[in-house]
């Protein structure tokens, strides 16, 4: 039976990850320690969210452009937002974890020019809560997909769009 967490190695392992399953994989239970070891890791704060200490060199170096981005509409939409370390799993992963209401959990970034039906078809194999952005304009019929999609996935719990065009931050479910 494979360990779960490796808690013998302040919890991570030799690679620097806390589990071998993806997000998606773990039990309630487990995606729950999981936040608790991702929270008690030191952040450092950037432009009104935290950033891993683990990967803020990489960002001062230029890197994650796009997520920075989205960190900060998250952050100046009320939610606190942690951007993780690349390597805290070996699974599947998503990008962040928020916290709002009281209630955190992990969220999923994911952008586009146009395409964000396939983008939130994708984000959910990472996590149950996406936010996508999209650059430009959305059309009616491209909402309603998304909104069809999200509907049939019982497996999916927030999702949030950013229209960039419109300056519009949505909540789509």
């Amino acid at each position: 039976m494979q360990k779960t967490f490796h808690s013998s190695l302040h919890p991570r392992d030799e690679y620097g990850r806390f589990t071998d399953k993806g997000v998606m994989e773990l039990t309630e239970e487990e995606r729950q320690e999981l936040l608790d070891y991702l929270e008690s890791e030191e952040y450092e704060d950037f432009a009104g969210f935290h950033i891993s200490k683990r990967r803020i060199a990489a960002i001062n170096n230029g890197r994650y452009k796009t997520e920075v981005a989205m960190c900060k509409i998250l952050a100046n939409n009320g939610f606190d937002v942690y951007l993780l370390d690349e390597y805290y799993t070996r699974g599947k992963k998503a990008d962040t974890f928020i916290k709002k209401d009281g209630k955190r959990d992990f969220l999923e970034l994911k952008d586009t020019l146009n395409d964000v039906t396939r983008q939130y078809n994708r984000s959910i194999e990472q996590a149950k809560n996406c936010f996508i952005s999209v650059e430009g304009y959305i059309s009616p019929s491209q909402l309603k997909s998304l909104k069809e999609a999200v509907a049939k996935n019982k497996n999916a719990d927030k999702v949030y769009l950013y229209i960039g065009a419109e300056d519009k931050f949505l909540q789509i479910r």
